[in-house]
């Protein structure tokens, strides 16, 4: 049976945890689906990124080339991620079923009607198996434009000669706004916040029902670590670490705001699953470029049949003295 190697990483595009095979990758969300298999035991969420950073055309391109990758620019132009954390197994006579967790939070879900949209989405793959169903207009990632940022395993699925994956999702990252629409651009351009960003991240566990599972790479705890690009008067502020400019002087202040989760098979909310460690966020230079960000970092337990998911958002915010 096909399986799924790693493709090699250009040192540029590498996940700053150094993890095995972690590509990170940035886009605008152009489509979000979710696909349960007739056949094959899966049920997977998949998040469509259109890249406009130009390095992947013009590097990680050449360097794939160079390694024995047939890929050409279209390639190159769309990435996805697929992920697959359940609630509930049902193996009824003739039939498999597999109940989504609760992505509702870490994609931005909502469906007329429904207090859980993740669960509800995924009753209807369910019951369509064997057919992708385009959840695009259920998120607001993709309503808005926005943009996601994401870390996983870089792959190639063999069964399709060469398609290239980010398979499984190691975790998913997005800024928002004030008014919390998710935010398209990056430091520096007009949308990007002045004083205060919320941002949300997810780490996962695939499900251990997958066959990709079976990878060597899958069967270790793994690690992600981000480090997140503040608002833009952090570089204003003599206060913060690293940055020594004229201006007015601001105060950086970090809230962690963990998101509850719905477990459809118990009918509980829980916090965490299949988490082995999570650090507390804090201000810290990027090794990569040297200069000051949000840095947050999480270890997933290898993943049981159900998988894992954490989720959490923050929110920082630079601020004048209270006298001033």
């Amino acid at each position: 049976m096909a399986g799924y190697p790693l493709l090699p990483l250009h040192p540029g595009f590498r996940g700053p945890s150094g993890e095995q095979g972690q590509i990170l990758l940035d886009g605008i969300v152009v489509r979000v689906t979710l696909f349960a298999g007739k056949s094959d035991d899966e049920a997977d969420w998949h998040i469509y990124i259109r890249t406009d950073n130009p390095n992947v055309q013009q590097t990680l391109g050449p360097h794939l080339r160079a390694n024995g990758v047939a890929v050409d620019d279209l390639d190159l132009c769309r990435f996805y991620c697929e992920l697959m954390v359940t609630d509930r197994h049902r193996n009824p006579p003739f039939d498999e079923f597999f109940d989504s967790a609760d992505f509702t939070k870490p994609f931005r879900l909502s469906k007329p009607g429904s207090a859980r949209p993740a669960w509800d989405l995924g009753l209807i793959a369910g019951n369509n198996q064997g057919e992708t169903q385009d959840f695009s207009c259920n998120s607001k990632l993709f309503r808005d434009g926005g943009r996601a940022y994401l870390q996983g395993p870089f792959v190639n699925d063999e069964a399709h000669g060469t398609l290239l994956e980010i398979h499984p999702l190691d975790s998913i990252a997005f800024a928002m706004d004030a008014t919390g629409k998710t935010i398209a651009g990056k430091k520096g351009d007009a949308d990007w916040p002045k004083r205060k960003i919320t941002w949300r991240v997810a780490w996962f566990g695939n499900s251990s029902f997958h066959r990709i599972n079976g990878e060597s790479y899958m069967k270790q705890e793994r690690t992600t670590t981000w480090f997140l690009e503040l608002p833009g008067e952090a570089d204003d502020s003599p206060t913060f670490p690293g940055h020594h400019p004229p201006g007015s002087i601001l105060f950086p202040s970090l809230e962690t705001k963990p998101i509850e989760l719905w477990d459809g098979r118990d009918n509980v909310m829980y916090n965490s699953r299949g988490v082995e460690s999570i650090d507390e966020a804090e201000f810290a230079v990027d090794p990569r470029d040297g200069r000051s960000k949000l840095k947050v970092s999480a270890t997933m337990k290898v993943p049981n049949t159900r998988g894992g998911i954490i989720v959490r958002e923050y929110v920082v915010e630079f601020k004048p003295p209270v006298n001033a």
